[in-house]
């Protein structure tokens, strides 16, 4: 349960903090930079397993649904499994995304700078740089993404404690179920 866990919770947040790093990086000292940037703040900022408790909570009392309680393998229903889970999964996505935002939009920002400074340098006289070697030189933050699937592995026990559902007990010997 805790790999499926920390598997699904980063790649939501590659997919949520690499795009929100780059239009953060793009769009520098706008007004979305500044609404990106504060929505990274608040993921590094709330603990995870609280953040898994209000959605819970949200969803019962907005919407009158609770999620599944026992386990279901992905092998007896996939899709049954990624329900279970896609709650819990964004509640700890969020902030490892807040965190890969933040890596991507400083090391992109730092290679436009640099591309920027080059290119006046070699006489140019705008800022001409092409998209794809900039993002080339920028995937430093790359190495993030593997210590924080590291980080989810070690600290997802207290997540899983509060928000994922539990597996089915085996029956006993002499239970009318076994």
């Amino acid at each position: 349960m805790t790999l499926e866990l920390a598997a699904l919770s980063l790649i939501i947040s590659v997919c949520l903090g690499v795009p929100t790093g780059v239009i953060s990086a793009v769009r520098q000292d706008t007004r979305l930079d500044y609404a990106l940037r504060v929505f990274s703040l608040a993921g590094l900022s709330m603990p995870s397993f609280w953040l898994g408790m209000v959605i819970i909570l949200g969803l019962v009392s907005w919407v009158g649904w609770i999620p599944p309680v026992t386990y279901v393998r992905p092998g007896e229903n996939l899709a049954l499994n990624l329900i279970q889970f896609i709650l819990p999964a964004l509640a700890v996505g969020y902030r490892s995304s807040a965190l890969i935002m933040r890596f991507t939009r400083s090391s992109l920002l730092e290679v436009l700078r640099k591309t920027i400074a080059d290119g006046v340098g070699q006489g140019a006289r705008g800022a001409v740089s092409s998209s794809g070697a900039t993002m080339k030189n920028a995937i430093c933050p790359c190495e993030v993404i593997g210590i924080e699937f590291a980080f989810l592995i070690g600290g997802l026990v207290v997540t899983e404690t509060v928000s994922t559902p539990r597996p089915r007990p085996l029956p006993r010997a002499g239970h009318p179920l076994a």
